[in-house]
């Protein structure tokens, strides 16, 4: 018995064979009979660990490739209301071992998530589509520990060709 593919094959080169007129005219096999392997964008996930149960600065992001997205995909749901902020230089920013990220107005950072100060906002599904891929590959973030409780791991997706986004309601 003939596999599928088998017989695909057999009538694509009947089909590339067959009298046109008075000529044999061979033509191409039509590409959607042929089956093809899955395709899909180049995703790869970067995990760090939350180094403190209190507010951390400038914790390493290091990016495989030169990315145009950075998303962050996962998080423990006790941390998942915490703030996180990217910037691409250290800022050197000193918290004093509290909890809260409190922004004074001159840093120069991106938040991932609009909601950044509301308890009930998940930044999972949330980051930044960047126009072409960023230059660097070391970026920093500085992870707020305003829900309290033990520090976690937190997941990026980090990718050049990602069609999904979330839309932020609030």
């Amino acid at each position: 018995m003939k596999t599928f593919r088998e017989k695909m094959f057999e009538l694509s080169r009947r089909l590339m064979t067959e009298e046109r007129g008075s000529a044999s005219v061979p033509c191409p096999p039509d590409s959607s009979l042929q089956s093809r392997g899955y395709v899909s964008p180049v995703v790869s996930f970067v995990t760090i660990q939350k180094p403190n149960n209190t507010a951390d600065a400038d914790v390493l992001l290091q990016l495989p490739f030169p990315a145009r997205q950075i998303i962050c995909v996962s998080r423990t749901a006790a941390e998942n209301t915490n703030t996180i902020f990217l910037h691409f230089i250290q800022l050197n920013k000193n918290y004093a071992g509290g909890n809260a990220i409190l922004p004074v107005g001159n840093e120069q950072w991106l938040p991932i998530g609009a909601g950044v100060f509301s308890a009930a906002f998940s930044c999972i599904g949330s980051g930044w589509i960047f126009k072409q891929p960023l230059p660097v590959q070391n970026l920093y973030l500085d992870m707020g520990q305003e829900s309290g409780g033990t520090a976690g791991p937190v997941t990026f997706a980090i990718s050049n060709d990602i069609d999904y986004w979330r839309l932020q309601t609030t």
